[in-house]
């Protein structure tokens, strides 16, 4: 025999209306995509991320549904495995055991088995995740600042004769949602104003390495020109750290090429901020 979930909610419970031709189930993971309530879906981490729970049926589209953030599901079928954690599925709306296993799918761990016919579901909201971005001491171009130190800073020097850097490869965490922020940082050694021409290319574990390339112009430093002091540069806007190359589990490195620069500017590395759930 089959049993219908009982969702017994925990907490505030609150009533959404359903986007266009979208119905739902008691138990379902519901998302908001930026204009209306759906299912939510591992497989678009950006927008369809798990926001609620609905609480019981609602088959008419864009009908209204009590929803809450925390629940215990029972289902006398009995198909949950003991201690297990509960993800949100590659399938619309439900929640399984397994990872999501496709590239770029998210995992979201919504919730805990307390027995085989029981769970526990909380949805809780995003936190953020920082990422060190590393130096690779690789050079293409016989830059001679490669390893010279300056003031006990050292690391490649990209200048406007055409030294370049690259940062070691990072990993996008495969609970990622969203890039917050990110930035590099850099030693002055009387560097002027600059623009900084970043390149990434991006790629899945057991992918092709030539997946994708995404390019970004970071304007000027953020700090006003001054030698012997820590430049920062934010390096979000454009493409080279977009939601197409951000995105779970992807392998990413940067490549850098200054223009415009007087002086050098010895590349420390930099950091990635992401939006991360549980």
């Amino acid at each position: 025999m089959a049993y219908e979930p009982k969702v017994i909610a925990v907490g505030p419970v609150f009533e959404v209306t359903l986007y266009t031709a979208i119905t739902c189930r008691a138990g379902n993971l519901l998302a908001h995509n930026g204009t209306g309530w759906v299912l939510a879906d591992a497989n678009t981490p950006a927008t369809l991320s798990a926001k609620a729970i609905a609480t019981h049926h609602q088959p008419s589209a864009a009908g209204k549904v009590a929803v809450c953030r925390e629940a215990y599901i029972q289902d006398d079928d009995a198909p949950y495995t003991m201690n297990a954690f509960q993800y949100l599925s590659a399938t619309a709306g439900a929640i399984t055991e397994t990872k999501p296993a496709a590239d770029g799918d998210l995992w979201q761990v919504v919730g805990v088995a307390l027995s085989t016919s029981l769970i526990h579901v909380k949805i809780n909201p995003p936190h953020l995740v920082y990422t060190t971005i590393g130096v690779c001491e690789l050079d293409t171009t016989a830059e001679a600042g490669l390893g010279v130190a300056d003031s006990g800073w050292a690391g490649p020097s990209p200048d406007g004769n055409g030294e370049t850097a690259n940062c070691a490869p990072f990993r996008v965490p495969k609970n990622c949602v969203a890039l917050d922020s990110a930035r590099l940082f850099f030693d002055s050694v009387n560097a002027s104003a600059l623009t900084l021409a970043v390149t990434s290319v991006y790629a899945y574990a057991g992918a092709s390495n030539v997946q994708g390339t995404g390019t970004a112009t970071a304007t000027d430093w953020e700090q006003e020109d001054t030698d012997n002091i820590i430049y920062s540069v934010t390096i979000k806007a454009g493409t080279a750290l977009d939601a197409t190359a951000v995105t779970p589990g992807r392998l990413i490195q940067l490549h850098l090429v200054a223009t415009g620069i007087t002086g050098d500017a010895v590349f420390l590395g930099g950091e990635a901020v992401f939006q991360c759930v549980d």
